[in-house]
């Protein structure tokens, strides 16, 4: 285990010097920057509207929370799952997980080909079709969950399902939490307010932590509760929400593209 964190702490160190570089030059703009709104007279804006009063912030936060929450179980608990339930040693067991991240940043780059080349823009509606999907995939690895062992059969299921989930939820997670609040703001035709962009922002990526933190304690008494089986019902359950809740996001990007043409 110390070669973990000496080899993790060498990689780390290693971006240190570039990343101070990187740093200090952009450090000495900003400065040059508040130093000419000091002489100018320019005020720093704050916005005057709540972002939760944006069409489809708060359709767009819950299901960032739900989808946060998601996806931090299984990045958590995929090598505990694997080791506990899948009878897997603890160094294959970690390896394997990595699956899941693997599939997720193809389905990542998927999502953003899919929006800009065949969807026009609609980012946010992306997002429902996959947060269904990663709903159905969930309850289906719950029924077949009940395989136990480390025989083949077995691995090669729970790592199928595991890949699949990965490739299906990291698009939704990436895309509500980042440029979906941007564009909330444009289609409410409020880009006059510099401020609220940040604001909307923050709000969302604010109850994706709140999911993030979540996950623990639900994972933790599920597990203890229900079982693993229950624990992916549980979570198929946690995105059939999601992907209600982003119905009111999708109508009103829909809305506002459709009026733009």
């Amino acid at each position: 285990w110390r070669a973990v964190f000496f080899v993790s702490g060498a990689i780390v160190a290693a971006f240190a010097l570039p990343l101070w570089i990187t740093l200090r030059d952009g450090g000495e703009r900003k400065e040059e920057e508040v130093v000419e709104k000091k002489t100018t007279g320019e005020a720093v804006t704050t916005s005057s509207m709540s972002p939760f009063n944006v069409p489809g912030a708060v359709s767009v936060g819950i299901a960032y929370t739900l989808t946060k929450m998601t996806r931090y179980c299984l990045m958590m608990w995929l090598p505990y799952f694997l080791t506990q339930h899948v009878g897997m040693g603890p160094a294959s067991s970690g390896i394997i997980s990595t699956v899941f991240d693997v599939t997720g940043a193809t389905g990542s780059i998927l999502s953003g080909a899919l929006v800009d080349k065949v969807l026009n823009g609609r980012m946010i509606f992306v997002t429902l079709p996959a947060c269904i999907l990663s709903a159905v995939s969930f309850i289906l690895w719950g029924v077949l969950g009940a395989m136990e062992g480390d025989d083949t059969k077995s691995v090669a299921l729970h790592v199928g399902m595991m890949g699949l989930v990965g490739f299906l939820i990291a698009g939704p997670d990436g895309i509500l939490g980042g440029a979906a609040s941007r564009n909330l703001v444009d289609y409410a035709g409020l880009t006059s307010d510099k401020a609220l962009p940040a604001s909307v922002s923050g709000m969302v990526n604010g109850c994706g932590s709140i999911g993030a933190i979540l996950q623990g304690t639900v994972t933790a008494k599920l597990v203890d509760s229900f079982g693993w089986s229950g624990l992916f019902y549980a979570l198929g359950i946690s995105m059939t929400i999601a992907s209600l809740s982003l119905l009111d996001a999708v109508r009103v990007e829909n809305k506002a593209i459709n009026e733009r043409k």
